[in-house]
Parts: C-alpha cells; sequence; structure tokens
C-alpha cells in the first residue's frame, strides 16, 4: 500500500506529492494493488437466486427490489496450513448480524495476497480457507477473483501457470470465471478481468478481457435487460484487446442496458461515471474495524440503482472555507506586494479511490511558491505569480522546468480569492527532486493542471503579512502523463538504449518513423525500462488503474513568508525563482484568461 501511495502521489497528485500519506496506508500488510487464457466460454444459462452454487437453503424469499451487499479485497494472509481468517470472519459476523435481508452477497476478488503455484483443483490454501470462511454469511454468495489470486509469491509476481491457476479458481469456487444470473428482471453479470492477453505486462493492475469475453458480455446484454456488472477492476477504457474492443465499447455497443458497474482493486469507497456515463461505485477493502461495504437496491422495472447505506459510506469531507470580509485582517493589502509566500499544505481531500484523505506536507519537497508582484486599490486585487521550488539545507532553490503562473487575487477586507487558473506541469523534474532518481534529461511526463485556485485570509500576526486559513482547490488529468510515458518507453525501445531489446532483430519489432506513443503496444513486454527503483510498464499499470482524466484536490494550507536572496541561506529562497531573464522559469509565462 505504501509503494503504491508513494507512486500515486507522486505521478499523479502533483501538488500533495511525496510522502504524502493516505489514511488507508500500511493496513495491508502484503502491499495492496501495486501489481485465463479462457479455452472455452460456454453460454452460461441464466440462473435464479434459489440455483447459486454457494446458496444457503433456507434464505428468505424476498419480492421488489433486488438488494445486494458488496464487498472486495479481503486480503487473507498466513498460509493452507494457517489461514489467517480471523479478520474476515469479523466481517462476516458482522454483516450477518445487519438487519433485514439481501437476495446474495457480491465478493469482487482479491481474497488472498498471493497463491503458489502448482495448486491443483481440491487442493487447501488461502483461498479455499477464504471460500469457506464466506460461505458462513447467511446469504448466497457470488465470488469472483481479483488480480491478486494471480500471483505466485509474496513479490507480487504474476503465476507462470494461467491455465492452471485459472482451473484452480473455478473448482474453488464451483462455477466459470464469468456468471450471469437473474433476479426478479435484473440481469448480473460477473466477468473475470483479468484474461487479456496483456496483463502481465501491468502486473494485473488494470482491468483485461479478452475479445471472447466481450463478445459474451454483448450476449448477456443483448436482451436489455436492466444489467449490473460485477468486476474487481475499475472499468476503463484504457485497457484494449489486441483487434481494439474493449470493456466500454461492449457496454456502449448496448446502450442504457448497463445500469451499474460495482468494483473494488483499489482499498476506497468511490462513485463516478465511465464508458459514457455509466454509474460506477468502488467499495473499500474489508476491513471490520471501519466501513467496508454497500448495500444496493437495484429496482428491476425502473433500473435505477441506490446505495441504501450511502449516508454511512465516507466518501471524504470536503473542508470548506469562511472569511468575513468586515473582520479585522491584514490593515493595508499592498503591504503584501514584494513578498514571497511559501505555501505549506496540511490535510487535503481526492476524489481518488483509496486517497480520499491524504495529508499534503510531502509538498514541502517541492513547495509552492507565491511571489505577490503589485496591487490595485480601484479593482482591489493583487497580482501575483505562482511557481516552485527546490529546497536544499534549508534554503529554497530554483527548480528548472517549474511553471511560472500568473494569478489575481481579489480581496475584500481580510478575504483573499484567486481567480481558477490552468497550466501545464512536466513531472520529470519533481520526480528527480521526490524520488531520488535520475531521468533522461528528454523524458517529460506532462500534468494538466486544469483548474487552480486558492482562497484564504490576508493577516499579519505578528507583523509579517501571511495567507492564513486557507484552501487550496484543484483539478487535473493525467491523461498527458500517461501518454508521455509511453512515449518514453517508445523512444528508449526504438532508440536502442534497452539491453537485448534490438528494434528489427529476431522477435523484435522494427520502429516506424516517426515513432510515438502510438507504437507503445508493439514494444516487446520483456522491454523495459525503470524510473528510479521502479518498472516504467508498472507506474503505468498502477496509474492507469485510476480515473484520472478527471482528478480532484482540496486541501488547508497557510504561508511562510521568506525572503528572496542571490546567495544561499538557510529560512530564505532564491530571487532567481522568478526571474524574467533568458532561460529563467518566468521568461515566457503562462496566459491565463
Amino acid at each position: 500500500m505504501r509503494v503504491r501511495v508513494r507512486i500515486v502521489m507522486a505521478m499523479v497528485l502533483v501538488l500533495a506529492m511525496a510522502c504524502g500519506t493516505s489514511e488507508d496506508a500500511g493496513q495491508d500488510p502484503g502491499g495492496a494493488d501495486a501489481v485465463s487464457d479462457i479455452t472455452e466460454l460456454p453460454n452460461v444459462p441464466d440462473v435464479v437466486a434459489d440455483a447459486l452454487p454457494d446458496a444457503v437453503p433456507d434464505v428468505p424469499a424476498l419480492t421488489g427490489p433486488v438488494r445486494f451487499l458488496h464487498i472486495s479485497d479481503l486480503h487473507v494472509y498466513g498460509d493452507a496450513v494457517t489461514p489467517l481468517t480471523g479478520p474476515l470472519q469479523k466481517a462476516v459476523d458482522l454483516l450477518n448480524a445487519l438487519p433485514g435481508e439481501v437476495d446474495f452477497v457480491a465478493a469482487t476478488g482479491d481474497y488472498v495476497d498471493y497463491l503458489d503455484d502448482g495448486l491443483q483443483p481440491g487442493d487447501p490454501s488461502t483461498f479455499s480457507a477464504t471460500i469457506d470462511t464466506l460461505k458462513g454469511l447467511r446469504w448466497p454468495v457470488r465470488t469472483m477473483a481479483g488480480n491478486h489470486e494471480y500471483y505466485r509469491n509474496s513479490l507480487l509476481e504474476p503465476t507462470k501457470e494461467k491455465a492452471a491457476r485459472d482451473a484452480y479458481l473455478s473448482a474453488a469456487m464451483g462455477h466459470e470465471l464469468d456468471q450471469v444470473f437473474d433476479i426478479r428482471g435484473v440481469r448480473f453479470v460477473v466477468l473475470n478481468t483479468m484474461q487479456g492477453d496483456t496483463w502481465a505486462s501491468s502486473n494485473g493492475l488494470t482491468a483485461e478481457t479478452s475479445d471472447a469475453q466481450l463478445a459474451w458480455l454483448r450476449q448477456q446484454l443483448a436482451g436489455g435487460l436492466p444489467t449490473v456488472l460485477l468486476i474487481h477492476h475499475p472499468p476503463t477504457g484504457e485497457s484494449q484487446t489486441p483487434t481494439g474492443d474493449s470493456l466500454c465499447q461492449a457496454i456502449q455497443d448496448s446502450p442504457g442496458v448497463v445500469k451499474a458497474v460495482f468494483a473494488g482493486h483499489l482499498h476506497g469507497f468511490w462513485k463516478g461515471d465511465a464508458c459514457g456515463g455509466v454509474p460506477y461505485w468502488l467499495v473499500a477493502n474489508t476491513d471490520a474495524s471501519k466501513p467496508f461495504y454497500f448495500l444496493v437496491e437495484v429496482d428491476g422495472v425502473t433500473g435505477a440503482v441506490t446505495i441504501v447505506n450511502e449516508a454511512e459510506v465516507p466518501f471524504g469531507t470536503v473542508p470548506t472555507f469562511t472569511c468575513d470580509p468586515a473582520t479585522a485582517g491584514l490593515a493595508v493589502p499592498d503591504a503584501v506586494v514584494g513578498t514571497h509566500q511559501v505555501i505549506h499544505v496540511g490535510h487535503m481531500v481526492s476524489n481518488l479511490p483509496g486517497l480520499e484523505g491524504i495529508e499534503g506536507d510531502g509538498l514541502d519537497k517541492v513547495p509552492l511558491v507565491l511571489r505577490l508582484d503589485a496591487w490595485d486599490a480601484v479593482t482591489n486585487e493583487i497580482q501575483a505569480r505562482l511557481s516552485q521550488g527546490l529546497p536544499e539545507a534549508g534554503f529554497i532553490g530554483v527548480l528548472d522546468g517549474a511553471p511560472c503562473v500568473p494569478m489575481v487575487f481579489d480581496v475584500a477586507g481580510p478575504c483573499a480569492s484567486s481567480r481558477n487558473v490552468a497550466f501545464e506541469m512536466d513531472l520529470l523534474p519533481l520526480l528527480r527532486a521526490m524520488l531520488d532518481v535520475t531521468p533522461d534529461p528528454s523524458w517529460r511526463a506532462r500534468l494538466e493542471i486544469t483548474g487552480f485556485r486558492l482562497e484564504a485570509s490576508l493577516t499579519a500576526t505578528d507583523g509579517t503579512p501571511r495567507f492564513d486559513k486557507g484552501l487550496l482547490h484543484i483539478s487535473a488529468s493525467g491523461l498527458k502523463a500517461l501518454d508521455d510515458l509511453r512515449g518514453i518507453l517508445v523512444s528508449e525501445y526504438c532508440g536502442g538504449r534497452i539491453v537485448d531489446c534490438v528494434p528489427g532483430a529476431t522477435d523484435m519489432p522494427a520502429c516506424p518513423t516517426p515513432a510515438d506513443s502510438a507504437f507503445f503496444d508493439q514494444v516487446p513486454e520483456a522491454c523495459d525500462v525503470s524510473v528510479g527503483t521502479y518498472s516504467l510498464r508498472l507506474v503505468l499499470g498502477l496509474l492507469a488503474a485510476y480515473p484520472l482524466d478527471n482528478v480532484a484536490l482540496i486541501g488547508e494550507f497557510t504561508t511562510e513568508p521568506r525572503n528572496a536572496v542571490a546567495v544561499p541561506e538557510a529560512g530564505a529562497l532564491s530571487d532567481a525563482m522568478f526571474s524574467t531573464a533568458p532561460g529563467g522559469n518566468c521568461e515566457a509565462p503562462v496566459v491565463n484568461d
């Protein structure tokens, strides 16, 4: 979990970067999601609730909308002799004590940390122990595999016996890996998202499906019944089959049929839209000491999907900012002009699952800095610029390649609120600072900050003007960064700089001209480069698991005024940080409307 948080914070949450920690960090002793060929996909017949393989015989008959419980990421540790099912048993007991009835429980994968290769159907394991524990629930259980079911050791390396692993899992669960069942007018489709041809290259971090699976899925959707899709990985259009097909395309080919997707994988609660507007929900990892399940109701007539216990689900509390223009603050706003304010970020809320609550103090490794340039008493505006610095021995120096963003603050009494700005940031210089890596100077990874604004109180409690009790708002997209990272691997491969990977050699495809990120899927899986101690393919797989098209952050902040000096000294910052001279960060500042 800590590795996942560290990379994601560094690569995606650029303004909370490196060393920020998730509230969930450290709870998964085996490391959370860091990182079968289907020989036959039969037309699985529809079944009804009382015919489920794991059904409890005396489940009361229900009427009206379908209700089910959703859990995921159980992560039972230990071994076949001593499976550590105690924490899971506590969760089972808690669910059994819930009032009311449901039709079934959906447990969407990652029952274990890993499974040894060589398992034969019927062999005991932590997986079979988990299945047995789940059978203690007082309702039928719908079981399915996640990426951890396909790891073969504690290093989380993918199994080398894919077909055998498929067979073992299917036998232990008592059903096919993909299933469909109907209850009172609602269709439920269970899809194993570890079945693509390239899943090993992503280390199981993103959903992978096969052409055969997607053809089967289209058959199940063709009838038009309101359908709920149950999978382990979050839905994404990023992962494609060799023919260019994708899970999202299969869903969109039957418009309006799939009413919701439920998944896990990222160990956090999340709700959003995917695949052209289909609602999806991610559930947190199973931990009886905190909220860990959804209670879901689906109306077979209207197709409406309701999270019955939504009020109890910690999707994240968004901090708010209040400031009364009539209260005392900075008496003369122009007193802040000419100052440099280092931004210190505290608690942040993110919309990324598993990272809902994070601490932004890691940003101090590459702090944001404001330069307050001018005050207009007529319009009550402060002109400013935003950049980033590189600390060393208490001094904040110039971070080459840092953005220089003009900002305007509207001021009313002590209340200052900046207008929204957008800019682009290259993450590679930041990675050099935060993860002790030395990326090639030609590499880039562009993070699009689609919206950035600050609101705070202007104070001078100790005689020094500063911003206090503020909120920082960020929206961003990491899609360009993903494309750039793919381009890095292509450039290294086509440049002949990867050992034992010579373009055009035996079993090595030749490179087109020009060679860009579109060639990424043609680069052999054995060809990889490192970003510090991390595999680039691993980083890509990890990031692609997150909904990066719309990242949102809100965080508390204060500022620390610092003097700008030419010669480094502790407690100061470089006067060249906002230089407009040729080669300076502000030579050609970003222009915003």
